[in-house]
């Protein structure tokens, strides 16, 4: 009887030392996958004539909306727009850096 006690007391004790670096380990990889799901959600385009990609923010927006302003286009979301039309704008957008806010 006296055994079984030290043995299950050696296991309680080692759940409780293990536990806690366990628990530990798992974190990081959580906080990864949270990572990689945020960078599949955030649009991102890539720009062939000056081969660099662009991520679609609240400033992209604005300086689009400018874009088209300026043309007097209609509103037309940047993700449908026509690839040649899309060209068009990094073009200018490189072409006007003083619209960036960063």
């Amino acid at each position: 009887m006296n055994k079984t006690y030290r043995y299950f007391g050696s296991m309680l004790l080692t759940a409780t030392f293990v536990a806690p670096l366990a628990l530990s380990a798992l974190a990081p990889s959580q906080e990864r996958r949270e990572e990689r799901r945020e960078e599949r959600e955030r649009e991102r385009y890539y720009d062939k004539h000056h081969k660099d990609y662009h991520d679609w923010d609240d400033n992209e927006n604005r300086c689009y909306h400018i874009y088209l302003e300026q043309r007097r286009r209609p509103f037309i979301e940047f993700r449908i727009q026509r690839e040649s039309e899309r060209q068009r704008y990094w073009r200018w957008r490189h072409e006007h850096p003083e619209y960036d806010r960063r």
